[in-house]
């Protein structure tokens, strides 16, 4: 039990995240755990998706945990996003390289554009990965806000709102959000609106 392996090095909630090779195969798990340990809560990044509406109710707070990991989430979809958009100039800057070329060479098929190609096969990877390890933090958000908050929930709404809340709020009749009210809805059914 003593023994100290690399993977016990990965987890070590030190500073930034180890970028030691664990053992085990986890990687992806042993790095999420030790990247949510090493965010302090002077880091956390509150949530800015909009105010409490009327038909909300609070139900809680984010825990720390939850709080680490709504910020690495923040973070990721940053990176992806900053990404999509470095891969969107190169594939367009290339594209311009190609049709600069057709035109200097006399070729001018404007009618016969094609699709960028992709520049690397490993940039596009690397996205991927990314994308989809942004997907399964998301996913682990939500999750964890259900496994924490979910006895709460009104028929299944949760929300996170500023200052680390969470939110459920009822169904509304013809799919409304509490934004938008049917005329007359609330005015005995005449057709004045409210």
């Amino acid at each position: 039990m003593g023994k100290t392996t690399e993977t016990d090095e990965v987890l070590a909630p030190a500073g930034d995240p180890v970028e030691t090779e664990p053992t085990t195969g986890l990687r992806f798990i042993a790095w999420l755990l030790s990247t949510i340990a090493a965010i302090t809560p002077d880091e956390f990044e509150e949530p800015k998706d909009g105010q409490e509406q009327l038909f909300e109710e609070i139900v809680g707070e984010m825990p720390t945990d939850l709080r680490a990991l709504y910020t690495l989430w923040q973070r990721e979809r940053r990176v992806v996003n900053r990404m999509i958009t470095q891969e969107t100039i190169a594939l367009l800057e290339k594209q311009i390289i190609k049709l600069k070329s057709a035109a200097e060479a006399g070729e001018n098929d404007e009618g016969e554009m094609q699709a960028p190609e992709l520049v690397s096969s490993r940039a596009s990877t690397e996205l991927a990965i990314r994308q989809h390890r942004l997907e399964v933090i998301k996913d682990l958000f939500w999750h964890e806000i259900r496994e924490a908050f979910g006895k709460y929930a009104r028929d299944g709404n949760m929300a996170v709102r500023p200052e680390f809340r969470v939110v459920t709020w009822p169904d509304f009749p013809f799919g409304m959000r509490g934004d938008v009210v049917p005329p007359g809805m609330f005015t005995g059914g005449g057709s004045d609106g409210l």
